[in-house]
Parts: C-alpha cells; sequence; structure tokens
C-alpha cells in the first residue's frame, strides 16, 4: 500500500509558552468531480472509474488503492494570546490506485473499500490523539509532527494486518471477518 503524506508546513509565532486555545475540524470536503482527490465520506462509497492509475503489470495484486491522511495547522496569536487551527482531512488519490482490466468485481472493489475505511478509522483516532493533547507555543509543533507520524504508523500497520490476514482479499472467510468488523467501526465513528 502506497500512501502519500499530506503535510503542511506548520508557521510558528513567539510568545509565551501559554497553553493555546485549539480547534480542531475533521474535514470531509466535496470534491470537484475533474479533482485527482475524494475525501472521506462515509456515505459514499468508491467505484471502479475512480482507479485512474496505471497497473503494474507484476505481481498478484489486481487493484490497489492508494489513501489516507493529513493535516494543516496554523497559529495566530493577538493581544498575546494564541490560537491553534488544526484542519484534518482523510483522502483517496485516483491517480495512484489501479484496476488491472477486466479484474474489477464487487468483491475487490470491497477490498479496497475497506482500505480507504482504514484510512478514515486511522484519521479518526490521529484526531482523537490531538483532541487529548495539551498544546503550548512551545511544543505545539513538535506534538503535531510526532502524533501525526505515530498515527501514520498505525495507518501502516493496520493496512498490512488487513492484507496478511485477508492475503489481499483472497481468503474470503477472513475477508468476511474484516468486512463485518471494518464496517462497525465507521459506523461507530461516523455517528459520533
Amino acid at each position: 500500500m502506497r500512501f502519500i503524506l499530506f503535510l503542511f508546513l506548520v508557521s510558528t509565532a513567539t510568545i509565551s509558552n501559554a497553553q493555546l486555545a485549539v480547534q480542531i475540524n475533521f474535514l470531509q470536503p466535496t470534491a470537484n468531480p475533474n479533482s485527482d482527490t475524494i475525501y472521506f465520506n462515509p456515505t459514499k462509497k468508491l467505484v471502479w472509474e475512480n482507479f485512474k492509475g496505471a497497473p503494474m503489470q507484476k505481481g498478484r495484486a489486481i487493484a490497489e488503492t492508494s489513501s489516507g491522511f493529513g493535516f494543516n495547522a496554523g497559529l495566530k496569536t493577538r493581544n498575546g494570546k494564541g490560537s491553534l487551527s488544526i484542519n484534518v482531512i482523510c483522502y483517496f488519490d485516483k491517480s495512484r490506485s489501479w484496476v488491472k482490466p477486466g479484474k474489477e468485481s464487487m468483491y475487490a472493489l470491497q477490498h479496497e473499500q475497506n482500505h480507504f475505511n482504514v484510512s478514515y478509522i486511522a484519521t479518526s483516532n490521529f484526531v482523537k490523539k490531538l483532541r487529548q493533547v495539551k498544546f503550548t507555543t512551545q511544543n505545539y509543533n513538535t506534538l503535531l509532527n510526532q502524533i501525526y507520524t505515530q498515527s501514520m504508523n498505525e495507518l501502516q500497520t493496520m493496512q498490512n494486518e488487513y492484507d496478511g490476514q485477508t492475503q489481499n482479499g483472497i481468503l474470503k472467510a477472513q475477508q468476511a471477518i474484516w468486512n463485518k468488523k471494518i464496517e462497525g467501526e465507521v459506523k461507530l465513528l461516523s455517528t459520533r
């Protein structure tokens, strides 16, 4: 699974080491239909037409999903007080996602949708961690990058476990177990 790191540089400002007022936004914007990006929306599923990349001819994989999450953050100061705004997105990259011609099945599409769903679960965990941190003007940049790196590593681990236990969807019984597990988690997270 290839992941795109989507990280904007965080602006810095120098004020006292005071705790910041923090606003965290998990964005689910509507992308332009001609855009190369789809933002996660639990009510919209992927379709094979979203997979625009050139297929890898070598290997057993019949499809690949390129998805992940990113954030941007900005610090503003006014009258000696600081506020930190963090915007988080979960995305699917059309041009880096592919399917081999003639291999488009609903079963395979569900497997690929679950990769995007796992990205959403990891994104939600990232947001949860951000909400538990006490950011200050001195630690916010370091903590943001540490939490992001840790969360991206957790995402990679989840994706590898999913593919490993299902053998990339070949083991149908394991795939059914993961379908239920992932769908339940997405449903739970989407109703919060």
